[in-house]
């Protein structure tokens, strides 16, 4: 071969090498660029659900699956979240449910690097993923049922949304001003959450504004209606499934049980009781010390009482009246508590074979999923 035929094959060989490196050097700020980081996030989000071979699965996603597949109301768990799993694909195949899932926390974990770093290159959003991946908890919830992996992902839009629309553009503010209100919906811990946000940043804005400080200017305006939104999905659910308009039935009922564990509702039956008249005063002397067994043990007084649906405006009264007599103890024990939540939650906490419970609820609802989720490792 000729040194002319050999420099032309070398040249050759090097022009394609660059064009297939071409995309990796390309920025977050191109729109390539972000559509290759989506592409290649996906996948490391599902890595867990993949190993696994079905999405993840707890205990409550029975309760979303008889809400959804069979249109019943279940007091304690989200309509919301329901109805994402039903006009989501879950009735078709979970798998379908789960892609979303990550689909829509890649978008936002692209947007965030694409506001603070917009000249991050695809190796480098592909390195933080892996790094995202290996280190936190995130595939794990990405993958599972549940609507765990939208906590975050509340923070995250309002965060966008408040401090960099300009950035954005239009459409992306439109995509994540109705991504917010579903994450904040999906979930009503999600809305006091959300709604804390939106009145943090009211406070930022309104100081920066007198005192006008060197601060990064933020807009409530998008976080606020992010956060409507995510209300009126949760007043618009409830409706469909009961016709009355209200956000949570379960709330109270869950702060008794938190209570219960704390020892604040023993005190307050042992303060009251008889003159108050509460149900419990008679089954105070027999309470189960955990909150756990309380709300889901058999032959408990909250399930003589008729569970979420006959306990709960006793339990709207308990809190009432508990936060009334002793609120410096209320707020230690929650601070307490929810310290206490960062070194009780490990990651894959409570992701372990639970056919015993949820047999029935796949073999109702979705019977054709049923032999992929048995031979899971799950």
């Amino acid at each position: 071969m000729s040194e002319a035929r050999t420099a032309a094959v070398v040249v050759e060989r090097h022009g394609s090498v660059r064009r297939f490196a071409r995309p990796f050097d390309l920025p977050l700020a191109r729109p390539l660029g972000e559509c290759l980081a989506l592409l290649g996030l996906c996948p490391l989000l599902l890595l867990a659900a993949l190993w696994n071979g079905f999405p993840l699965i707890f205990y409550d996603t029975g309760a979303y699956m008889l809400q959804s597949f069979g249109d019943k109301f279940v007091p304690e768990r989200s309509p919301v979240f329901s109805l994402f799993l039903l006009l989501g694909g879950g009735g078709l195949s979970l798998w379908v449910v789960a892609l979303v899932q990550t689909v829509m926390a890649t978008f936002v974990i692209v947007q965030t690097a694409r506001v603070l770093v917009p000249s991050l290159t695809l190796p480098w959003i592909l390195l933080i993923g892996l790094g995202l991946t290996i280190f936190t908890a995130l595939p794990w919830y990405a993958g599972q049922i549940e609507p765990d992996i939208f906590t975050p992902l509340v923070v995250l839009t309002l965060y966008l949304l408040g401090f960099h629309a300009n950035r954005l553009g239009w459409w992306r503010c439109a995509v994540l001003l109705w991504l917010g209100g579903l994450a904040a919906a999906v979930h009503p811990s999600h809305l006091g959450l959300a709604a804390g946000l939106v009145a943090i940043l009211l406070v930022y804005w309104l100081v920066n504004s007198i005192a006008r400080r060197p601060w990064p200017p933020v807009n409530p305006l998008l976080p606020a209606l992010s956060v409507t939104l995510g209300f009126s999905m949760t007043l618009a659910a409830n409706y469909h499934y009961t016709r009355h308009v209200f956000v949570s039935r379960a709330g109270p009922v869950f702060m008794v049980a938190r209570m219960l564990q704390d020892g604040v509702v023993q005190k307050l039956l042992d303060d009251t009781c008889p003159t108050s008249n509460y149900m419990l005063c008679r089954y105070r002397k027999v309470l189960p010390h955990r909150a756990d067994k309380w709300l889901w043990g058999p032959g408990t007084p909250f399930v003589k009482l008729h569970r979420f649906i006959g306990t709960e405006k006793e339990s709207e009264r308990i809190v009432h009246d508990a936060l009334s007599r002793y609120p410096l103890w209320n707020a230690q024990l929650a601070a307490r508590d929810a310290l206490q939540q960062f070194t009780l939650f490990y990651t894959g906490d409570q992701i372990e074979p639970q056919q015993w419970i949820l047999y029935r609820d796949f073999h109702a609802f979705i019977p054709h999923q049923l032999h992929e989720y048995s031979v899971a490792r799950q």
